[in-house]
């Protein structure tokens, strides 16, 4: 006697989960007439992770990463006046990759999270 076949289901868990959210970050953005608002469905597709823990750590990486940025980008364009301009990129960016690597994730215990 030969055991049926299972055939593999056409949508899963995690799939339903991110067509949801990104169906209602559209209706959000949509609603609120944010300009640009096509970019929050992209958003939500590069935050989801495969399960919850995932997801709520890249979205918190995510959040840490804009609040330094936005900290960098305040005391580089106020220190850095008199300074050129790609001198002034290339230290803010040297800066945000010091701080983002070096802070946030040896004080907060984070990692880089597995695709």
């Amino acid at each position: 006697m030969s055991v049926p076949r299972r055939w593999p289901a056409l949508l899963t868990r995690p799939e339903v989960r991110l067509a949801l959210a990104a169906g209602l970050s559209t209706g959000f953005s949509s609603m609120t007439g944010i300009p640009f608002g096509y970019y929050a469905p992209l958003s939500v597709l590069a935050a989801m992770g495969t399960n919850y823990g995932n997801t709520f750590e890249l979205g918190r990486q995510r959040l840490l990463g804009t609040l330094l940025g936005a900290v960098v980008l305040v005391l580089s364009f106020e220190g850095l006046r008199d300074v050129p301009l790609p001198l002034e990129i290339a230290l803010a960016l040297g800066a945000q990759r010091l701080l983002g690597g070096g802070c946030c994730a040896s004080k907060w215990g984070t990692r880089s999270v597995d695709w």
